[in-house]
């Protein structure tokens, strides 16, 4: 009788396919910003085991990206412009750094999967939710790319989950006020870099697009200096 073959994949667990659902749904402001949440809406809503979903929810009050609320189940976390500016001032520290190790550091298939990933992260001329998230989603992976290929994994980690939150707020900045995707978002300059070894031209890049990110997100949401620690869903901005 023929053996089925074996694989070295293991299967998904159902927390961990509950964490990557409940984390998009933030990302995305599926689940808006300081929404109240609970076990059961979120299983009702998701499809997924009790079990599943109060494992999601520990691993996911562990990275901040909600907090208890005594008798009603989760919020989760608001967004504030003091988040938006603390975000991007560890941006200006942290992804130039990463842009000029990757230039000394990235293999040669890492090289390709950035150029890939710059292809797809193009400007959108539609307004709609899934061109707009189409975008973030690859803008988010390219440049999660260029910080795992600094060879630095604890400066790769911080990014990815950094890069995460700030897409969340470009999701709500975004969708919210209708405008279009304004912010330079072609990276030809940082590959360029990237493929010529030269880490001071990625440093360079690397902060010049977070200085251009910076400049759309304050037209589109820092025009607001007296609502420094409150929430901007609840804002209608």
């Amino acid at each position: 009788m023929k053996q089925p073959r074996r694989t070295n994949v293991a299967p998904i667990s159902s927390s961990h396919r509950a964490y990557e659902i409940l984390r998009r749904a933030f990302v995305v402001c599926e689940v808006a910003p300081g929404s109240q949440v609970t076990e059961a809406s979120l299983v009702e809503r998701y499809g997924l085991t009790r079990a599943a979903v109060r494992a999601a929810l520990g691993r996911l009050r562990q990275q901040r990206w909600i907090e208890a609320s005594p008798r009603r189940g989760y919020v989760v976390r608001p967004l504030t412009l003091k988040d938006i500016r603390d975000l991007f001032a560890v941006r200006t520290l942290l992804e130039p750094a990463a842009a000029e190790m990757a230039a000394r550091n990235a293999t040669h298939p890492e090289l390709l999967r950035i150029s890939d990933l710059a292809r797809l992260a193009t400007n959108h001329d539609e307004l709609g939710d899934e061109a707009i998230s189409v975008f973030l989603e690859a803008n988010t992976r390219f440049h999660v790319a260029v910080a795992g290929a600094s060879g630095n994994t604890r400066i790769a980690q911080l990014l990815e989950e950094l890069l995460a939150e700030m897409e969340r707020m470009l999701h709500f900045g975004l969708s919210s006020t209708r405008r279009g995707i304004e912010m330079d978002q072609e990276h030809g300059a940082l590959v360029e870099a990237l493929l010529r070894r030269d880490p001071a031209a990625a440093a360079d890049a690397a902060r010049e697009q977070v200085v251009a990110a910076e400049k759309m997100v304050e037209v589109v949401l820092l025009r607001h200096p007296n609502l420094e620690n409150v929430n901007l869903a609840q804002e209608g901005l």
